[in-house]
């Protein structure tokens, strides 16, 4: 008969079984039983039982302590026991034990509807839903169309498709013509089980025979996101990668990830998306001041939520006008009384999600240049600027203000050093957050020619918390040597212009557009010219040895229709 599923209510995912009309949302409703997998280091499984307990499992299988379900065999990974349950809406409790030895210790359980296996090393806490996140390897299953992958035993590495994995891969390939060969082939095609590093969290591969990448670009295989092993055809869409584990966007099981940035905060009160209002869809704007965001299993957790609206209308002109690109994408309204708190949420984790039956359907995280525009256009001055320059004395100042454009940042402190090599701050001074997202301190003159660094206490998405990063000053006129520290320093000071540098007056620029550029670096220009005294080469008084042989060069270049230098790097970033 002719059967249907919802994948908003019913998961992306479905389990059928020969001559039974119904269908299953989980591997274990539809197989009826869960395999507990339990190894031991010395591989010696004599008088370890299962002890079973709770409304999941059938009752013809429960067990005193006394009598433990016996293992039901012995595999390549260790002892295993198949037991029998009748309810995957409620968990599988168990204990491994001998006697009253248990291993690890504590009762453990886990959720049938989400898991069909459950893997326990001995002395490990953790219940491992796979062999690949058991044994710490990443396996990769590869597809094509035409069922060509080579000869895997040639010695040419463009007779055969192979991986190249570096990052996570407990031994990354000594090159690019010598791949990782397939572990071995099923019937869906080769796989690759690659053993990982202890603290892998992804793993960086690349599908390839000889130089032909399939699908290109290079590849990560995050284990939070997909776990460890992956079912993955030719030409796959480097967005939605694998068929398995099944994309979640839009069902049940979840949709939506956190660490990707797919709508735009464009004003205070308007957030756009690339999301269709599908009929019974409602939407949030979910924040954590201190990050914690957490999706799974269809649901958001870890910070607050405020009601978004769905506008009818979509962006309006204006907004369309400012961002064509988006023109297209749905506008989601906050309410006006929630305005007053963006400034806030912007200082912290936000991401927009979408709901259906109570089911997070679809999230993302949200760029935000649009919104601090809105909320933060300044046109005064950053860096320093010095203040009441006392005519009466050659080159003298009062204050010097303070100021750094930051308007996500929680706190901001001034650290004043006295040298560019002074191990530890003289001063720090905690700045005051002004209009416009400008933080902003005041100096005295007598730290002219000393050092500081900001301390700015910020929310870092790539880290998912919030640090303290110190760093220069983005709006710096000198640095000291690497870098380390932002110089306090004034440009029209006398002693830093060369002799008659206020009387140079620049070539008028009559046509732009007839502009020849040429790019040179400047030790590049001189390093290595013998006609340049040895003490200027690779500096800036190369350039006044007019006879040198760069100089010549320069001078033909100029005679064929070259009309302008870019010199890099002039100055230390």
């Amino acid at each position: 008969a002719d059967r249907s599923f919802n994948p908003a209510t019913d998961g992306p995912e479905i389990w059928l079984k020969q001559d039974d009309g119904a269908f299953y949302t989980s591997q274990a409703a539809a197989q009826g039983y869960v395999t507990i997998h339990y190894q031991r280091d010395d591989m010696t499984y004599d008088g370890w039982g299962l002890h079973l307990w709770g409304d999941a499992i059938d009752p013809v299988e429960g067990t005193d302590w006394a009598s433990p379900k016996p293992f039901d065999g012995i595999d390549d990974f260790g002892a295993y026991w198949t037991v029998d349950i009748v309810n995957t809406g409620a968990p599988v409790n168990f204990i491994i034990h001998n006697g009253d030895n248990k291993d690890p210790g504590p009762d453990q359980s886990f959720n049938p509807a989400e898991q069909a296996d459950a893997y326990v090393l001995s002395g490990n806490e953790t219940i491992y839903p796979t062999l690949a996140a058991a044994t710490n390897t990443a396996v990769i299953h590869y597809h094509r169309a035409d069922g060509d992958y080579g000869d895997p035993t040639s010695a040419d590495f463009a007779d055969f498709w192979g991986m190249h994995v570096w990052n996570g891969a407990l031994t990354p390939n000594p090159s690019w013509q010598e791949p990782v060969r397939p572990t071995d082939f099923d019937s869906f095609g080769p796989y690759f089980a690659i053993p990982l590093t202890a603290d892998a969290t992804e793993l960086a591969y690349i599908l390839h025979r000889g130089d032909n990448k399939d699908p290109g670009p290079d590849q990560f295989l995050t284990f939070d996101k997909y776990a460890y092993e992956v079912w993955q055809l030719e030409n796959a869409d480097p967005e939605t990668p694998y068929i398995i584990p099944v994309p979640t966007s839009g069902s049940a099981g979840g949709g939506g990830d956190l660490t990707k940035q797919q709508a735009h905060w464009l004003t205070a009160d308007t957030i756009a998306w690339d999301m269709e209002n599908a009929t019974g869809n409602s939407y949030a704007l979910w924040y954590a001041p201190e990050g914690g965001l957490s999706l799974a299993g269809g649901t958001i957790s870890g910070g607050t939520s405020i009601p978004l609206t769905v506008d009818p209308a979509g962006l309006s002109d204006e907004l369309k006008a400012k961002f064509p690109h988006l023109a297209g994408f749905s506008a989601f309204k906050l309410a006006a009384a929630d305005v007053d708190m963006v400034g806030e949420i912007l200082k912290g984790q936000f991401a927009i999600i979408a709901v259906n039956n109570e089911i997070v359907t679809d999230a993302t995280g949200i760029q935000i240049p649009g919104v601090l525009d809105d909320l933060y256009t300044y046109n005064g001055s950053l860096g320093l600027e010095f203040m009441d320059q006392d005519p009466n004395l050659p080159y003298a100042y009062g204050p010097i203000d303070v100021r750094l454009w930051a308007p996500t940042a929680r706190s901001v402190k001034l650290h004043l050093f006295l040298s560019a090599d002074a191990p530890d701050a003289e001063q720090i001074i905690d700045m005051t957050a002004g209009d416009n997202g400008v933080w902003e301190s005041t100096i005295q003159e007598i730290w002219y020619g000393k050092y500081y660094l900001y301390e700015v206490e910020v929310y870092v998405p790539s880290t998912g918390q919030v640090e303290h990063n110190i760093v220069t000053d983005p709006y710096a006129h000198g640095l000291s040597m690497n870098s380390t520290r932002t110089l306090i320093v004034d440009l029209n000071d006398p002693m830093l212009k060369p002799e008659n540098w206020d009387k140079l007056t620049k070539p008028a620029l009559a046509a732009p557009e007839d502009i020849s550029l040429y790019e040179l670096h400047m030790r590049d220009f001189s390093a290595n010219d013998e006609t340049v005294p040895a003490e200027l080469r690779g500096k800036y008084g190369a350039f006044t040895v007019s006879d040198s042989d760069g100089m010549a060069h320069l001078k033909a270049l100029a005679d064929a229709g070259l009309t302008h230098l870019h010199l890099l790097p002039v100055f230390d970033i």
